[in-house]
């Protein structure tokens, strides 16, 4: 079996059991969420499925960027841009 494919079935399973807990942990603090804020189940839930799809519109960008520019440089700017208040 090609190396490639073995790479690709790690990402696929690594990928599978962190969108699953991040499921699980959006819906055990839902409740709270809701109650603390005020906010309805479907607004939680929709601001996510927005979240999401601008993540994968943003993606073709963001790879093109890591693929013109130094990785280490990205990572520099960014912790950068977050340490700046």
């Amino acid at each position: 079996m090609f190396y490639g494919w073995k790479i690709s079935l790690l990402a696929l399973g690594g990928n599978f059991m962190l969108q699953g807990s991040v499921l699980y942990c959006m819906n055990a603090f839902m409740e709270p969420l809701c109650a603390a804020h005020g906010w309805s189940r479907a607004g939680i839930n929709i601001s996510m499925g927005i979240a999401s799809l601008m993540g994968q519109f943003a993606m073709p960008l963001a790879a093109a960027v890591s693929a013109r520019c130094s990785l280490r440089r990205l990572t520099a700017l960014g912790r950068w841009r977050a340490a700046s208040p």
